[in-house]
């Protein structure tokens, strides 16, 4: 009986053993998990990824149809509840061109993780021409295109978004100037002319037609976003060439 006890008793030892070591691997791996703030693992990085482009994605096909409803380039509205500065005049009061409306795109507007534990709105601008997408050339500036802009602070997210459109592996590691300020470059209606994707002084062969990927920006001025510095790097799509 004292042996059986015995056993017992060390059997509920090595149990509890079991749980403390589980326990502790647990709080170890969340805690990792929750301080590795600085560098993304590949899996986060393609996480990242991933999510912004599936958004920006599913924001081109809600733009695409609007316009197959009888929608001008110029009528496209990104007008929705959460950021303001989107209210295009040029837009039916029916909402048929919104893309954030059910009556229009049908498209939630998202704030998107840029990689760091927190989020950021997108960005719809028709300030940038992508060299070599419609007529976009530097002789002629009259094609400025319509695109969506997300900023990133991690550059292993931005190479994974170019790994998933074989874009050239510089693409993260070369510039675009971006002089735009971010309250009046909201796309309201109209198109003008401000920076190009690649600049001027980077415009290399094998950038030029890359409709979405993503770029390291060296001087994004504090005023382009309302979280200030940091946002090195920009996922960007075309939406409307022009």
């Amino acid at each position: 009986m004292m042996n059986r006890n015995s056993e017992n008793g060390n059997v509920i030892v090595f149990i509890f053993i079991a749980i403390a070591l589980l326990g502790a691997l647990t709080f170890t791996f969340t805690s990792s998990n929750r301080t590795s703030t600085g560098v993304l693992t590949g899996a986060q990085a393609d996480a990242y990824a991933s999510q912004i482009t599936a958004y920006g994605h599913d924001v081109k096909q809600a733009v695409k149809r609007v316009m197959l409803r009888g929608c001008d380039e110029t009528e496209v509205s990104f007008e929705n509840s959460l950021e303001s500065g989107y209210t295009n005049p040029n837009a039916p009061n029916n909402e048929s061109c919104h893309v954030f409306s059910k009556n229009g795109g049908g498209l939630a507007f998202q704030n998107l993780s840029y990689g760091q534990n927190g989020t950021v709105p997108p960005f719809f601008t028709a300030g940038t021409l992508v060299l070599g997408v419609g007529g976009s050339v530097w002789s002629n500036l009259d094609h400025f295109d319509l695109v969506l802009f997300i900023p990133l602070k991690s550059l292993e997210t931005c190479k994974k978004i170019n790994e998933k459109f074989k874009n050239p592996e510089a693409l993260a590691i070369d510039y675009i100037t971006q002089n735009s300020n971010y309250d009046s470059d909201k796309f309201q209606g109209v198109y003008f002319q401000r920076n190009g994707i690649p600049d001027d002084s980077g415009n290399i062969a094998g950038y030029t037609g890359v409709k979405t990927g993503c770029m390291q920006s060296l001087d994004t001025p504090a005023g382009l976003y309302p979280y200030s510095d940091g946002y090195d790097y920009f996922y960007y799509n075309v939406l409307i060439e022009r």
